[in-house]
């Protein structure tokens, strides 16, 4: 990837952006994403300029992990992945605000009221996380860099979307590489059903979601998209770590929130997957509960996750089949 890679803008395609409680506005200080842009293989050295026409409509507040793609049903057909033998497809967001038009203030924790983030995880069935539980340094390092100098060197990209087949479309090796280590780690901790689950590719199509945060950026609670990914996700902090906070669905009021430190994982199945969503507060720190039941604020800094998740039959060509580009 890299400089092998041309970056083009896509098709006219459509997101559902939904942040609840919060208006669609464009005021300058804030940061947006209104286009998807699409990486194919080209001649290494070219790369071509990405155009960013003026936007007139609002447009949501950005987020640094964006919920999955939810495209409308009048969507022109895009294939994921091409032909069978098309090499990965990856999608940026990107943004028509200047970068340093990105700031804006930062709510402050004394006027937010959460609950502190606990250092372990909370009895949510189908959620495996450990805080000793910690890739390799030297490893995590090595794929913050690679993503870093691969996917945002342009300040307005902060999100990248990579597909797979395993007969046809591999992910960059320092993915893979992230993808076995996560195996190894993990197989003492999960069920043998449950470690197949998450890494027994049978055929299946894999998602790899690149997503960078700055300090006071997070993401809408949300559940992954039911039609288009399976059970089973995997998530990586690397950088920073921060507060993830979970609500169960329905009318319960249950809520939980769990601090991700750098190089942790965390597994969501079954129940933790489909019936708790998962968001992240847009704050410049988090109030974290110690073991010996204090508290104290940490600070966050820049951080990159990467997900997995595995594409349901079918999902990876969306929109309908008429061909016809909507706005």
């Amino acid at each position: 990837m890299g400089d092998d890679y041309q970056f083009i803008p896509s098709t006219a395609v459509k997101r559902k952006l939904v942040e609840a409680g919060d208006a669609l506005r464009t005021e300058s200080g804030k940061r947006t994403r209104n286009k998807l842009v699409v990486s194919i293989p080209a001649v290494a050295g070219t790369r071509s300029k990405e155009e960013n026409p003026p936007s007139t409509t609002p447009i949501p507040l950005i987020f640094a992990d964006l919920p999955p793609l939810d495209l409308d049903d009048d969507c022109d057909t895009d294939s994921l992945f091409g032909s069978l033998d098309s090499e990965p497809i990856a999608a940026s967001s990107s943004a028509d605000a200047p970068s340093e038009a990105r700031a804006e203030p930062i709510p402050s924790i004394a006027v937010i009221e959460l609950e502190p983030a606990s250092l372990t995880a909370p009895s949510i069935p189908g959620l495996t996380f450990d805080p000793c539980l910690l890739l390799p340094e030297p490893l995590i390092d090595e794929v913050f860099a690679q993503c870093m100098s691969t996917y945002f060197t342009n300040p307005l990209t902060n999100q990248i979307m990579l597909f797979s087949r395993p007969d046809a479309s591999p992910l960059p090796p320092f993915l893979s590489d992230l993808i076995s280590a996560l195996s190894g780690l993990l197989r003492p901790k999960l069920s043998e059903e449950t470690h197949d689950l998450l890494f027994a590719a049978r055929g299946r199509a894999r998602q790899a979601i690149v997503n960078l945060y700055e300090p006071g950026e997070g993401i809408t609670p949300h559940v992954d998209l039911l039609d288009r990914f399976g059970d089973g996700i995997v998530g990586v902090s690397m950088g920073s770590g921060c507060a993830m906070h979970f609500a169960r669905t329905g009318a319960s009021k249950e809520r939980h929130a769990l601090y991700l430190p750098a190089r942790s994982v965390i597994v969501m199945c079954g129940a933790a997957r489909y019936e708790w969503t998962h968001g992240i507060e847009k704050l410049s720190e988090d109030v974290v509960l110690g073991e010996d039941g204090r508290t104290q604020v940490v600070k966050r800094g820049t951080r990159v996750s990467v997900t997995f998740r595995w594409l349901l039959p079918g999902a990876d060509v969306v929109g309908d089949q008429t061909g016809d580009a909507k706005e």
